[in-house]
């Protein structure tokens, strides 16, 4: 029994920062929904890239436009990526450390909000980029697609929420 509330109790708080990555645009991710992987990594974020693009009706050069911003910051893209799953990471060991050390705490999510203030940064620069390049109804579908993708994200949570509370009341 304790072991099976410990799982739960640590897939509660994966849930916790999970949540908080997507709540504030993941660390590098664009609201069409890449992933942590990221664009530049090819898979799920380069695909998901891609099909917003085909839902934005962009030209050809429009398109070749927008990858060259995402590959023009490739590297702080992915140093950003990697110094959040580091330091995720070890807030993570040291939340679940057999001893509890406050201050290390504090400072491994002080370090974290400052990754995910950079992020912001350096989405806000990427979307303000790409924006030029999209026509004024191109950018109102992004705006509806991020729209979306924020809806499905509620709605992910409020799942994973109900399924967090009907484990832990048994």
């Amino acid at each position: 029994m304790v072991k099976h509330t410990k799982r739960w109790m640590i897939l509660a708080a994966a849930a916790a920062v999970a949540g908080g990555a997507l709540a504030t645009g993941g660390v590098v991710a664009h609201a069409q929904g890449f992933g942590l992987r990221g664009p530049m990594r090819g898979g799920f974020g380069w695909a998901a890239f891609e099909h917003a693009l085909d839902d934005l009706d962009v030209s050809e050069a429009q398109r070749e436009q927008l990858r060259g911003v995402l590959r023009g910051r490739r590297n702080e893209i992915q140093a950003l990526a990697q110094r959040a799953v580091t330091t995720g990471r070890t807030l993570a060991d040291l939340s679940t450390a057999d001893q509890i050390d406050e201050a290390a705490i504090r400072a491994q999510a002080a370090a974290l909000g400052e990754t995910a203030a950079e992020a912001a940064l350096l989405r806000a620069s990427i979307h303000a980029e790409a924006a030029q390049i999209l026509t004024p109804e191109q950018q109102q579908k992004l705006r509806e697609q991020r729209t979306r993708f924020r809806a499905r994200v509620d709605e992910r949570m409020k799942q994973l929420q109900g399924e967090l509370k009907r484990r832990l009341d048994h």
